[in-house]
């Protein structure tokens, strides 16, 4: 992809809560993309917030691409931006991002000419390439009722795809430390588990729920962090987007969405189900 042409149509954005990755960020990014427009700010806001201020401050721009970007992320080379472009472009899509890898060694060693371009349901947003002449008018949604606004990202991907527009993953790549706000999910046996502390926490959790948050439905599915404790934000949220698109959460969740370059993945946490008591129809 030629370089004056990426300098006259691209424009990269990070907006953040904290400052802890400011100066790597942006001296990794001006080493690379010296003539390439970054707005950087760090507004104290949850994620789909700072997500929709950026998204508003790009459409004042005069560039048709815009690509979000997560402030822990590091460009691997320079060439990165061109390939994710060609990607939006040739396969015309709304949206690409890249693969994604959390080992900075291994990061080193990756051969990108052994990874492929392929369609995808959704994009983490660590990395969003978009073509506004396509999804520039589309929101991130504001009341997302999660902690940090986290699936901000899931619940953007969903609204494209409702909307008939494609994603891809670029044969490219960038390292991501990906600490996040999950921290603590994992693998939780729930089979060897204490069913009645399990029990225990369930009822607590529906008892303190805000009922507008049950949207009418009978049943729930429960995250569970790796040490039995409810994930909140994760079951919320969850519950949320499939009350949302009810058409699209199943397809969307069945899809592994595999963007990692390590040999060992993450184990997912466990989704169980869970009917709601009857008291929150009172």
């Amino acid at each position: 992809m030629n370089t004056q042409f990426i300098k006259d149509n691209v424009v990269v954005g990070v907006y953040t809560n904290k400052e802890k990755y400011l100066t790597r960020f942006v001296k990794n990014f001006n080493t690379l993309y010296p003539d390439v427009e970054l707005i950087y700010n760090v507004y104290d806001a949850n994620i789909n917030s700072n997500m929709e201020i950026l998204r508003r401050d790009f459409a004042k721009t005069n560039k048709r691409y815009w690509l979000f970007l997560d402030d822990d992320i590091l460009f691997c080379d320079k060439n990165t931006i061109g390939v994710a472009l060609e990607s939006l472009i040739e396969n015309e899509c709304a949206l690409t991002t890249t693969y994604q890898i959390t080992d900075l060694k291994l990061a080193q060693k990756i051969n990108p000419s052994n990874l492929q371009f392929r369609n995808i349901l959704w994009s983490a947003g660590y990395f969003m390439l978009v073509d506004s002449e396509k999804i520039g008018t589309v929101e991130f949604d504001r009341s997302l009722p999660t902690s940090y606004g986290s699936l901000a990202d899931i619940e953007y991907c969903m609204k494209i795809h409702s909307l008939g527009h494609k994603i891809g993953i670029s044969p490219t790549y960038i390292y991501h430390e990906d600490t996040g706000f999950s921290g603590k999910i994992g693998r939780f046996d729930i089979e060897k588990a204490d069913m009645r502390e399990v029990n225990k926490s369930v009822h607590q959790f529906f008892k303190h729920l805000d009922k507008s948050l049950f949207y009418n439905q009978r049943e729930m599915k429960i995250v569970f962090n790796q040490d039995g404790s409810i994930h909140k934000d994760q079951t919320i949220g969850h519950h949320y987007l499939k009350h949302k698109y009810p058409n699209l959460y199943q397809k969307f969740f069945n899809d592994k969405n595999l963007n990692h370059l390590k040999e060992v993945v993450k184990k997912q946490p466990i989704l169980a189900q869970a009917t709601m008591p009857s008291y929150i129809d009172n």
